[in-house]
């Protein structure tokens, strides 16, 4: 019996409870800092996509290596060390708790 559905969002306990909300964004993460993917704000096919190449998924664990002021744009580190550089935009939309 799940928490989440695969986009993030609370499936009601059977007892009407829903699981807390995590409401923290990539975007919010300081460097050095280590998260995991708990849902997703932006729901099209291109962002869901984009996710799947990237290999990120509900339950992603992403270490935010880098912050880059000029642009908002983050470097991340996810599994096996695999850095990847994102967007402002992207990070925005990817919910951590």
């Amino acid at each position: 019996h799940p928490d989440y559905d695969p986009h993030g969002d609370p499936i009601p306990k059977p007892d009407g409870r829903i699981p807390r909300i995590p409401t923290t964004t990539l975007a919010d993460v300081k460097a050095g800092e280590t998260c995991a993917v708990a849902g997703v704000k932006d729901t099209s096919p291109a962002y869901l996509q984009y996710l799947k190449n990237l290999r990120i998924s509900i339950g992603t664990r992403i270490k935010v290596v880098e912050r880059i002021e000029y642009d908002r744009s983050l470097v991340i580190e996810t599994r096996k060390s695999i850095r990847i550089s994102v967007s402002k935009q992207f990070a925005e939309s990817v919910i951590v708790d």
